[in-house]
């Protein structure tokens, strides 16, 4: 992250602490504004409503020292949601240099109506998942995986990647638990799932 950005995001308060994870090649983080710890419930409303957080955690990801990664996050359900924020990432080197697949959601993209041309948002085969992707723009570069997205994609479209999928989440959260995450190991295009168990978790603590 430049001098530029820290000193932007020093001013608005929020904070990631990080530590590092015992056995995987990776950081859990904390979400702080000022030194308090950001809740759950409060971390999903920022996403909904405040540009300039989600300006903060794109740039924060996107400073990352990893070429590829695992993002997830612990469950979350209604009784969890005062709950502090957290989450991992981990070094995902089979994402790294990957192909783009975008053929894999591309009935999706096309289907999309015009004011969805940024992200797209469905159910999985299972029907046990809800998925989003971002859409390909014309003559960009592809997304495999969470940072190429993060590093090359149109600012506008990143931030409107993360307002629908806390959207996805806000609508979906009740009684049972649901997992937050991104893998990518499948299929090499970018895709936030919002499952119902942690079926491609890495980090065991989380499942």
């Amino acid at each position: 992250m430049n001098p530029e950005m820290k000193r932007r995001h020093l001013e608005t308060g929020w904070s990631l602490r990080k530590q590092a994870l015992r056995g995987y090649q990776g950081n859990q983080f904390h979400l702080y504004q000022q030194d308090r710890a950001v809740s759950y419930g409060e971390a999903i409303e920022l996403f909904l409503q405040s540009p300039a957080f989600r300006r903060f955690w794109c740039d924060s990801l996107a400073a990352l020292p990893f070429p590829a990664i695992f993002w997830e996050v612990p469950p979350v359900s209604s009784d969890t949601l005062d709950q502090a924020f957290e989450f991992v990432v981990i070094h995902a080197p089979l994402l790294d240099g990957v192909e783009a697949e975008p053929e894999y959601f591309e009935s999706y993209f096309q289907a999309a109506k015009p004011e969805d041309q940024q992200v797209v948002a469905f159910p999985n085969l299972g029907q046990d998942a809800y998925l989003l992707a971002p859409c390909p723009q014309a003559q960009g570069p592809g997304y495999p995986h969470l940072i190429s997205f993060l590093r090359l994609a149109p600012e506008a479209q990143i931030d409107r990647f993360w307002q629908v999928a806390a959207e996805a989440l806000q609508a979906r959260i009740g009684q049972e638990p649901l997992w937050w995450s991104t893998s990518g190991a499948g299929v090499f295009w970018l895709h936030l799932r919002i499952d119902t168990r942690p079926k491609y978790y890495n980090y065991a603590p989380y499942r």
